[in-house]
């Protein structure tokens, strides 16, 4: 846990959001196609080319990356300055993220909210929920961080 962030984000942060990257990591790593057919709704599940393959493959890399990012940031720095534009990017991300969703599923697609997976429900309300916290601790709707706790060595 992060030793300055109000308690809300810090959970959210540092264990809620690490688990479902962990999560997402191992489904795709378990079952490629599986991932790939789930990001569109009624894909079959048939085998996935190499292009399929890499592509799924990088994702789970770039979530790794991001979690061991998120591991760094936020589970050892009491740096506010670090903190908020951490935060502030990973905003931008996760609006990137839900528009490449948007764009990926076509108009039809994300609006038959009833057809979508698992999957495509985790990462629509995962993602709003992620960001919408983000975005309320960078608008200070969780108030000041808290002062870090000092530790003091016995000699």
């Amino acid at each position: 846990m992060n030793p300055i962030l109000p308690a809300i984000p810090n959970y959210a942060f540092t264990v809620i959001e690490p688990i479902c990257m962990v999560l997402g990591i191992a489904q795709i790593l378990s079952s490629p196609e599986q991932f790939v057919a789930m990001q569109i709704p009624g894909t079959p599940l048939t085998p996935i080319s190499r292009n399929d393959l890499g592509l799924a493959l990088h994702i789970s890399n770039m979530w790794a990356v991001f979690t061991y990012i998120t591991a760094v940031v936020l589970w050892t720095s009491a740096d506010s300055k670090l903190l908020w534009r951490y935060l502030a990017a990973v905003t931008l991300g996760d609006i990137g993220h839900l528009t490449a969703l948007a764009v990926g599923m076509g108009r039809d697609n994300m609006l038959d909210v009833g057809s979508w997976s698992g999957n495509m429900w985790g990462n629509v309300i995962i993602s709003n929920v992620m960001m919408t916290i983000r975005i309320a601790y960078l608008a200070g709707a969780f108030g000041d961080n808290r002062e870090p706790s000092t530790m003091r060595r016995k000699d």
